[in-house]
């Protein structure tokens, strides 16, 4: 066995405590979200709304884009609670929240990071059966704006214990 000497228990130390304070640093910066409420109702969005990176935005009314691109600050998250977006474009590689519902409304998104998209972010129907679908609603506009957004993984996935409507 080697002699180990006190300079090289030292420096194991040293080395550890740096390693040990910087991933607790990390971690404790991605805990540090803030939280940014955007509750106006029928407002413009103006890219000065959404300029602070690393926070989660919670929109609650109804958020009109004026046909403009807004750019979302990498490592967001749009949570959707009762609100939308509308009439433009949104890019950036951000995270959204929100229930099954539509959130988009003539709204193309850029760079998404999530990897299931749901047809009624864009105003599509799902249903469970055949039965169901040749009674429901056409899908094909909704689907046509998922596959016009460009997201992050260049695919998309739909849940497959769902039928979607396209008329031809």
């Amino acid at each position: 066995m080697e002699n180990v000497s006190l300079k090289n228990i030292l420096l194991y130390c040293i080395l550890t405590f740096l390693f040990l304070h910087n991933v607790e640093g990390e971690n404790r910066s991605i805990n540090k979200c803030k939280n940014i409420e955007l509750v106006l109702r029928g407002t413009i969005l103006k890219q000065e709304m959404l300029d602070v990176p690393n926070a989660r935005y919670i929109i609650e009314s109804t958020l009109n884009l004026d046909k403009k691109t807004i750019r979302v600050p990498d490592n967001c998250v749009l949570i959707f609670r009762g609100g939308s977006l509308r009439n433009g474009e949104v890019i950036g590689q951000f995270i959204v929240e929100a229930d099954a519902v539509q959130i988009f409304d003539d709204l193309i998104c850029r760079e998404l990071v999530n990897r299931s998209i749901p047809i009624e972010w864009y105003g599509g129907k799902a249903y469970k059966t055949l039965a169901e679908c040749k009674k429901g609603k056409d899908s094909s506009e909704a689907i046509n704006r998922v596959l016009r957004s460009n997201y992050r993984h260049k695919e998309v996935f739909f849940q497959v214990d769902i039928i979607v409507l396209i008329t031809l």
